[in-house]
């Protein structure tokens, strides 16, 4: 006889499948629409100058570190120009002096920075001396876009995982009541801890290859990874790790005061991780800003990981009760902590549920309400303001968190009032027989997966939000880059043609046409974004995004200082989910 499932693994695999799929979003999405950002620089980028400055520096968005690299400048040949220690005139500057030397030319500055967010920041800015031609337009903002990409993607994992992990724990530890749904409970935290942990791994691998700029290599090197985990992981990943190994052993530890006691460090172990990395920490005031962030990772816990466990129970339980005879005699609540004694009789059943449903209400009640005191102070001091939520990104996606938190809590109440006082121990001895019970609890799990899939969605967009610089602080407009060839776009049948003039004392232009597979020109891609690779040994990539100009054309213009062969990546955005890269090499005369 084949063997079935476990339902609480069969709920924790659509659930974790649920999120990472909406998750993917933010995991594809432009990186330059995320994290620290250039806001200023000196010499302004782009500038042309009749003498050489004596100092350079660079200015992003938020507080950055530079134990990973910080600010360098190049000559055409790729020699370094600048002299003596970095500099770090406020928190969110870099600073460096240039020898005294340096004469006309082409020079580009290079910055590797780390954000608040842990997120590694990389690229190049450029200036001219003298009578040469002028530099590109626009900084950029990113690494590795794999890289990028695979940090997003175990940055979700890990978030979902740890969220499930901790308030599924606290949910066994002090709701529950009576042993049907314990082991089914405690196998699906199993399955979020695994999540967690995967996640965590993953993350920290990739901002080693993304901070050191030498990709995989970098992940199995000792010192790469010290340093990494010194200067951004270090104290979150263990607090995060710390937690995700004790939740899985308190439930399994048989004494139920030092059960609660692991339980609930371990949950708050895991918040901790929380506090200790993002945007918040670099708000004013810092003390609201961390203990905002705080109750609100414990609330939003306590809240999605107690209703994806109080669907399982509810599953296991409605199985049990329709195999027990419909009787009410002995219905004496069963110890919570035993997972072995003998079989109940349907009025425990019932009434050790709806002594479940009741106290998960209640808490669940409480924790509705701190997530958005909670929220709502994290959103105005990210914004400046209530003015700041309308024609912002992060407003926007914070309206867009507030609604759907709204909608689960309209859900919630619906539950607490019309189907809880349904609900109750006394069901049985009120006449009502088992059918009757069991339509009632299918009502409230079907209402309680709904709840679950609201707070889903509020989880991804959250993914969005934590990826999101909080003021919408961009630098000058994109553009993009050009030469003559036609190429097809897998997956479709269509394809892109390339036209690109490289002029060295003008703008050099690449136009790009998207053609269906008859040749007309046709809406074939959601965005196109471009990375050039500077002829400079150690320079960093500059990435740009191609400006839509028509239906299926993108278009990038800028001057190019440098003479020699520069690397570009053309990457077509086809869907959400899906882009095509093209790569080709551009001379400048």
């Amino acid at each position: 006889m084949k063997r079935r499932r476990p339902t609480s693994l069969r709920v924790a695999l659509v659930v974790i499948a649920a999120v990472l799929s909406v998750i993917s979003g933010p995991v594809f999405a432009s990186p330059a629409d995320a994290h620290a950002i250039v806001v200023a620089s000196s010499p302004t980028d782009g500038s042309r100058l009749d003498a050489a400055p004596s100092s350079v520096s660079v200015t992003f968005s938020e507080d950055v570190t530079t134990e990973l690299g910080g600010l360098e400048v190049r000559d055409a040949t790729g020699a370094r120009v600048d002299i003596g220690e970095l500099r770090r005139p406020t928190r969110t500057q870099l600073e460096i002096d240039l020898r005294s030397d340096v004469g006309s030319g082409a020079y580009v500055t290079s910055y590797r920075v780390v954000g608040v967010d842990d997120h590694t920041i990389v690229g190049s800015l450029t200036f001219t001396v003298g009578d040469v031609t002028q530099p590109y337009g626009r900084a950029g903002a990113t690494g590795d876009p794999s890289w990028e990409c695979a940090a997003a993607a175990s940055r979700g994992g890990m978030y979902l995982g740890s969220l499930l992990a901790a308030g599924g724990t606290l949910f066994l530890m002090g709701i529950l009541r009576g042993p049907i749904g314990r082991r089914e409970s405690r196998r699906a935290i199993d399955v979020a801890v695994v999540v967690g942990l995967i996640g965590l791994v993953g993350w920290c691998a990739a901002e080693v290859a993304l901070a050191t700029g030498r990709g995989a290599q970098a992940i199995t090197d000792p010192a790469a990874i010290e340093v990494v985990l010194r200067e951004t992981m270090g104290w979150p990943a263990i607090a995060t790790l710390v937690g995700l190994i004790a939740v899985p052993i308190a439930t399994r530890v048989h004494e139920p005061t030092a059960a609660q006691v692991v339980g609930f460090y371990g949950a708050v172990s895991i918040w901790l991780g929380y506090l200790l990395w993002g945007h918040p920490r670099s708000w004013e005031p810092t003390w609201l800003a961390v203990t905002a962030d705080g109750l609100h990772a414990a609330a939003a816990s306590v809240w999605f990981g107690g209703l994806a466990a109080l669907a399982i129970v509810l599953g296991q339980r409605s199985k049990a009760l329709a195999s027990l005879p419909a009787t009410d005699a002995q219905r004496a609540t069963v110890d919570p902590a035993a997972d072995n004694q003998g079989a109940p009789t349907s009025g425990a059943v019932v009434e050790t549920t709806a002594r479940t449903v009741v106290t998960f209400s209640q808490v669940a009640a409480v924790s509705l309400v701190a997530v958005w005191i909670a929220g709502l102070a994290m959103a105005l001091l990210a914004l400046d303001g209530p003015s700041r939520l309308v024609g912002t990104r992060y407003g926007t996606l914070v309206l867009l968190k507030t609604g759907l938190v709204g909608a689960a809590v309209a859900v919630a109440a619906w539950n607490r009032r019309t189907l809880l006082p349904n609900i109750t121990g006394n069901a049985m001895a009120d006449g009502d027989d088992t059918s009757t019970v069991l339509d009632r609890w299918r009502q409230l799990r079907r209402s309680v997966l709904v709840e679950a899939g609201l707070l889903v969605l509020v989880v991804a967009v959250t993914g969005v939000l934590v990826a999101t610089p909080p003021r919408d602080v961009e630098p000058a407009a994109p553009q993009t880059q050009p030469i003559e060839h036609i190429v097809p776009i897998d997956g479709t049948q269509g394809s892109v043609r390339i036209r690109a003039t490289a002029v060295r004392d003008g703008d050099t232009t690449i136009e790009l046409t998207y053609l269906d597979q008859t040749g007309q020109q046709a809406e074939l891609v959601q965005s196109v974004a471009v990375k050039l690779q500077p002829p400079v040994e150690g320079a960093a990539p500059i990435e740009r995004d191609a400006r839509r100009v028509g239906p299926g054309q993108y278009q990038w213009t800028g001057a190019a200082p440098i003479p020699g062969t520069w690397r570009v990546t053309i990457t077509s955005r086809v869907t959400q989910f899906e882009q095509k890269t093209t790569t080709f090499d551009l001379t400048i005369p």
